[in-house]
């Protein structure tokens, strides 16, 4: 029977100790890009953190531009409608990193959702869902924002839908992504 020596047995645990870390390394690589999908980047659909900034630059983007018209600052062409009717009016602008889409919600009260749609020919629709903000005057969507890593230079079809309980309304505007 053959006897093992410490330098034999020190070059074993050095073997299996490399193969247990490699195996480790591969589950957690494995648990963390393996599980969460395609993580291309040029995906349409963000991540969570990528969701949050969205958020967030769509909140501060639609208070200044709820700010400019309340101070007559704002470059808006859109005239409001009779506030007996039900309407839904659309817009968007860009500025060098997002383009944020402003929503304005007349004669529809209550809870509902806002689905928003970004469309170009040849490419994956974008979608954004969100609440609708009651306010006095008009009511709103929470916000979006869509970083423009996410579009393409050129003409997008922007289309939105307001549904509370059983009523919809669908508005859908031509945009040029610069």
């Amino acid at each position: 029977m053959k006897t093992q020596t410490p330098k034999n047995r020190l070059s074993k645990y050095i073997i299996l100790s490399i193969i247990a870390i490699l195996l480790s390394a591969g589950a957690v690589f494995w648990i963390v890009y393996g599980t969460t999908g395609n993580n291309d980047s040029s995906s349409s659909q963000p991540t969570t953190e990528e969701q949050e900034a969205e958020a967030k630059q769509a909140a501060e983007d639609k208070q200044k531009f709820l700010d400019n018209e309340v101070s007559g600052n704002g470059t808006s062409e859109t005239t409001t409608p009779d506030v007996n009717e039900d309407s839904l009016l659309l817009t968007a602008s860009q500025t060098d990193d997002a383009v944020t889409v402003i929503t304005k919600i007349y004669g529809f009260s209550g809870e509902g959702t806002c689905t928003l749609t970004l469309s170009k020919t040849g490419h994956v629709d974008i979608l954004r869902s969100a609440n609708i903000l009651y306010q006095t005057e008009f009511s709103t969507c929470e916000g979006f924002s869509i970083n423009k890593s996410q579009l393409e230079p050129g003409e997008w079809m922007i289309s939105a839908t307001v549904a509370v309980g059983e009523r919809q309304l669908k508005q859908s505007i031509n945009f040029t992504v610069e």
